[in-house]
């Protein structure tokens, strides 16, 4: 599972919603949903503020299943 995928996985399972999360990490919408998709790389600087915003560590989403 690709880490843009176990994201959206994680998202869904807290119910967060991704307005949400884009003010946590003053990512922009447009750009975060272009990540959660697949459409946009995600830069090592991006998942560090994801984790951080999600209170998770920072391999949380890169480690194998």
């Amino acid at each position: 599972m690709r880490v843009h995928e176990k994201i959206n996985r994680h998202l869904a399972k807290c119910d967060i919603e991704v307005e949400r999360l884009s003010a946590a990490t003053e990512i922009s919408i447009e750009r975060l949903l272009a990540m959660l998709s697949g459409k946009e790389p995600m830069y090592p600087e991006d998942l560090r503020s994801l984790c951080y915003a999600l209170q998770v560590e920072g391999d949380f989403f890169v480690a194998s299943d």
